[in-house]
């Protein structure tokens, strides 16, 4: 897998950061109110143009109502360039997220069959 370099890692971070707060229906302002941060900090964190420190990671996770691994989990991609799959990876988290404890399992159950499906079909 290729290493991304700072800026690209910002970008991927800030583009997780956005498209979480894009969710959850919250504007960057209103964002930078729950965080105590200036709403030009939100925009530079989603911009890629800041590195956010850990501390600032953990308070985005819990007021945007994901968990932390997912505004960084993008990064480790096979294609980080891939914009369409990490779309739909963080759209399937969010659904996953939302689902009881049975649906979740029955999902489970359901995107095993596909993976073993897919497999198949790639080997031949």
């Amino acid at each position: 897998m290729p290493q991304l370099t700072d800026l690209e890692l910002k970008r991927e971070i800030g583009r997780s950061i956005s498209e979480a707060r894009l969710r959850r229906g919250i504007s960057q302002k209103q964002l930078a109110a729950r965080l105590g941060c200036s709403e030009a900090y939100i925009l530079d964190l989603e911009h890629g143009r800041s590195f956010p420190r850990f501390r600032a990671v953990a308070a985005l996770s819990r007021e945007l109502g994901v968990p932390l691994r997912d505004l960084v989990d993008q990064v480790d991609q096979p294609d980080p360039g891939n914009d369409r799959r990490a779309r739909l990876e963080l759209r399937g988290r969010a659904l996953l997220n939302g689902l009881s404890d049975e649906f979740l399992e029955i999902a489970i159950e359901q995107l095993s069959v596909l993976a073993q499906r897919g497999a198949r079909s790639e080997m031949g």
